[in-house]
């Protein structure tokens, strides 16, 4: 019996030195550089052939007990276009996460991205933002690859949008936190300080809108709420102050728009 309690005590001091050298040594291997600039080169490499795109930025934290990823100045545009760039977007941070409980009981990595200070750009072509291809690939796997984003947030993205044909453009803050529920991924999203422009006359002004997205996964359909207020600058200054609302559920909708005095409504 004593020798048995003798070699228990031993095999524990071996076990929780070794637990602790492996301990340390991922705390030193998380802050070298070196490692850093491995893991920066295989994130650009990975991101710019899965999403075919050029990709840049620089890898400022790792963090492998709460698997953390924090990329700073992250730049991403189209490589294949010779002329003018139809979309881009760059973030000051950029923060990939997940839970290593998650990953142990379901066998998946459920991903948390955090986007801060956000510039996104894009042309508006055919009815659509040519970004938006580039965007839902960027928010899903592939098939093949055990992950899922279950959370997502943006801090301050200026996003800014430009149709060519009758040189209108659109700008407006945005700040948005998304997260999954079940097969519901749903997105509310708070739009500050949107104006729009067309054939280089003000349009509008003063946008405020809240949103709110909720995309069915199983069924692959989308329902959406819009519901905001504007200045129409084309009406006269008594009667700028417009609200309006806006619910889309696969295949119907409804639109309603109103100014203050009800002088104008759709």
């Amino acid at each position: 019996m004593g020798s048995n309690m003798k070699f228990i005590k031993v095999f524990c001091k071996i076990f929780f030195a070794l637990v602790f050298g492996v301990f340390i040594s991922l705390l030193i291997l998380q802050k070298d550089e070196e490692i850093k600039l491995i893991v920066e080169k295989n994130l650009i490499k990975y991101f710019s052939q899965a999403f075919d795109c050029c990709v840049s930025g620089k890898v400022k934290e790792i963090n492998f007990f709460k698997p953390t990823i924090v990329t700073e100045n992250v730049s991403v545009y189209p490589c294949k276009e010779k002329e003018e760039v139809k979309w881009r977007w760059s973030s000051k941070k950029y923060t990939f996460s997940f839970s290593w409980i998650d990953f142990l009981l379901n066998g998946f990595v459920s991903t948390s991205l955090s986007f801060e200070h956000l510039n996104a750009f894009s042309y508006f072509l055919d009815g659509n933002l040519v970004i938006q291809d580039h965007l839902i690939k960027f928010f899903s796997f592939p098939a093949d690859i055990p992950m899922e984003i279950k959370s997502s947030s943006i801090k301050n993205c200026r996003l800014k949008v430009f149709k060519p044909e009758e040189n209108l453009t659109f700008s407006s803050l945005l700040n948005s936190e998304s997260g999954r529920s079940k097969n519901i991924f749903r997105t509310n999203m708070k739009i500050q300080d949107g104006c729009c422009n067309i054939y280089s006359m003000p349009l509008f002004k003063e946008l405020i809108a809240d949103v709110r997205l909720d995309y069915d996964i199983n069924k692959y359909t989308t329902a959406s709420t819009i519901d905001g207020c504007l200045k129409m600058l084309c009406l006269d200054k008594c009667h700028q102050d417009c609200t309006f609302l806006m619910q889309w559920q696969q295949p119907k909708s409804e639109f309603v728009f109103n100014n203050n005095d009800n002088s104008c409504f759709i």
